[in-house]
């Protein structure tokens, strides 16, 4: 899996934006197949790494790898579990973004997360 998602091209920002944008789109056409898709776990958990992307482009390389991976990881869909078929489909994705929120010292962005799983 790692080395699929590392092969996974993103490139700038602004492709990851629409990356996600993309997945987030497709979450919610399989929402009408799967009414116990969590989408708004999904839109915390982008909200999170549009938060943790870097305000400049000298940031921190290996913490622009890790998000670039956490993204990879995110819109690959058919990850450790079906993001768009399984009742718990996205529930990886947040152990991969808190995770990272842990890594990066940002504990701030991790908790609206937090909250929403422990609802």
């Amino acid at each position: 899996m790692q080395a699929e998602l590392a092969r996974t091209p993103l490139g700038t920002k602004g492709e990851q934006e629409s990356a996600l944008t993309r997945y987030l789109a497709r979450l919610r056409a399989a929402q009408r197949r799967n009414e116990f898709l969590d989408v708004r776990l999904a839109e915390l958990l982008i909200a999170a790494l549009r938060q943790l992307w870097p305000a400049d482009a000298a940031a921190d390389m290996q913490s622009d790898t890790w998000l670039q991976m956490a993204v990879a990881y995110l819109i690959h869909t058919d990850d450790t579990a079906d993001d768009e078929a399984a009742i718990d489909g996205i529930d990886d994705d947040a152990a991969v973004v808190l995770a990272l929120c842990q890594a990066l010292d940002r504990i701030d962005v991790a908790k609206p997360i937090r909250e929403h799983l422990h609802r």
